[in-house]
């Protein structure tokens, strides 16, 4: 309770908010906050009426729980839940927020009541309003899930992470528009992963949800604590393993609109050509895009986040099957200084290596061919690497095709190859003891920039899955069984006994 109030006297000298957590009639004012996102507040009052006048269409209202009764209309909303109330607005814009009237929570009701109690809360669960989060009104399914308690849920999945990040303005990309948090929290890597690759989005471009239960929204903290446990993280693979490490450099830098290319050496054509979006455009901005994180750390090291030293990040461009022998012996390479470990040189390798791969366009979602693309580079690994090095191995397979495809693609690039190459790609990495995530569905009815390649967006969500599975990751050789993974703040990831 001290802590509470804290807070709220907090609040009212930072954001100018007065008569919060009091019964009664109250004033809720927000004035002029830059595009940070305030400190929550909890409404313990209920039920609650908020009218906000004149306030911009990206104001974020998260009820806790679900519990909406009515919408008058868009700008008044009842709730008989606690509230929290988010700012996202640019700094030239004012919000108000005005007689916020709460009232004194009812005592319960006895248990003669509970059961007509159970039949209005049925008879009024069709009627019930869209759930507001992330500027985006749930409805259905989705309406049914009900929002995490901020109090115990970690805190990154109840905001915006991009909050700070250079360039948030510009490029107009909030966590809450990617990714729509819901209860209960996936427990172990199989869930997760199973969640990851069903899960979906209801409308084009609406924030995402796994199926059945949550992934995580890592912060900047947890993302470097996380890779802090690998020895090395590896992507193979074609233009999309490309993204997707562009995509996490982002996080790693913080920086939306350059984070993912080589900024530090751009002709002024190649700034505006490559900023926000245009980093994943793959005919302008292909060949500046960050292939390993040494790269940044020698030439721009101020730019990253995490101790250079604890993250060793390489994208290896493998598009084609077979492999030339120059790019099998340049991976190899990597593995060169893997002996087998005994004494000192164990505990020097004790940290695991991740390897992601990522295949299929470049051979026509060909499943024999990626199969045996996987096969060489395994072999090639095997040879140069101690079997006693612990890995973790994941396929990621390519997402949904987007109107933009060439016609003559679609017959062997489109909806139909792509789902049942993710089929048929489960089987063969579960020959091989290799993860799968599918991002077919992740990545259906949202912006397909060129037919095939995701935007900003929908490769944030692809390595944020990828996150997902590091954090709850294996990464002992050999069959694996069922088990939990660690959490986010553990030091190394879950090993079979």
């Amino acid at each position: 309770m001290a802590q509470r109030a804290a807070d709220r006297r907090a609040l009212r000298r930072k954001c100018g908010w007065s008569n919060l957590h009091r019964p009664g009639p109250a004033a809720l004012h927000i004035h002029n906050n830059p595009t940070r996102l305030l400190s929550r507040f909890i409404c313990a009052c209920s039920p609650a009426r908020l009218v906000v006048d004149d306030g911009p269409a990206d104001i974020v209202l998260a009820v806790v729980p679900a519990a909406v009764r009515c919408v008058a209309s868009s700008r008044q909303i009842e709730i008989h839940a606690p509230i929290i109330i988010f700012d996202k607005v640019a700094a030239s814009h004012t919000v108000a927020a005005k007689r916020v009237a709460c009232t004194r929570r009812q005592p319960p009701h006895d248990n003669s009541s509970s059961s007509s109690s159970s039949k209005r809360a049925e008879k009024t669960a069709n009627d019930r309003p869209p759930t507001v989060v992330g500027n985006v009104a749930y409805t259905g399914a989705a309406h049914q899930f009900p929002l995490p308690d901020p109090l115990s849920r970690p805190g990154a999945d109840m905001v915006d992470t991009f909050a700070e990040f250079a360039n948030r303005r510009q490029c107009k990309v909030s966590a809450l528009e990617i990714h729509r948090p819901f209860e209960p929290l996936c427990q172990t890597k199989d869930d997760v992963l199973r969640a990851m690759s069903g899960g979906g989005r209801i409308g084009f471009d609406a924030p995402y949800m796994p199926r059945d239960c949550d992934m995580r929204w890592y912060d900047r903290t947890e993302i470097c604590q996380i890779m802090g446990r690998f020895d090395k993280i590896l992507f193979v693979g074609d233009s999309m393993m490309r993204h997707i490490v562009g995509a996490l450099h982002i996080l790693l830098r913080e920086d939306l609109g350059y984070g993912a290319v080589t900024a530090w050496n751009f002709r002024q054509d190649e700034r505006d050509a490559c900023f926000c979006n245009g980093q994943f455009d793959t005919l302008r901005c292909g060949v500046q895009g960050i292939f390993n994180s040494d790269d940044v750390a020698k030439f721009d090291a101020g730019s990253l986040k995490c101790d250079a030293k604890s993250i060793n990040v390489q994208n290896h461009v493998m598009p084609n099957y077979p492999p030339t022998a120059a790019e099998l012996a340049n991976l190899g390479d990597v593995f060169a200084h893997y002996p087998a470990p005994d004494g000192q040189q164990q505990q020097q390798h004790q940290k695991p290596v991740a390897i992601v791969y990522g295949h299929g366009h470049h051979n026509d979602l060909d499943i024999q061919a990626t199969a045996g693309w996987l096969t060489s580079i395994q072999r090639t690994i095997s040879e140069r690497m101690s079997k006693a090095v612990r890995r973790a191995q994941l396929f990621v397979t390519p997402g949904a095709a987007g109107p933009s495809m060439f016609d003559l693609d679609v017959l062997k690039h489109g909806h139909k190859a792509l789902a049942l190459f993710e089929t048929g790609m489960a089987d063969v990495c579960r020959g091989k003891e290799i993860d799968l995530l599918g991002t077919y569905n992740a990545t259906t009815q949202t912006t397909i920039r060129d037919g095939k390649h995701s935007d900003i967006r929908g490769n944030l969500l692809k390595i944020m899955m990828v996150l997902n599975w590091l954090d709850k990751t294996r990464s002992r050789p050999g069959r694996r069984r069922p088990r939990a993974g660690p959490a986010a703040g553990s030091d190394q990831p879950a090993v079979d006994a």
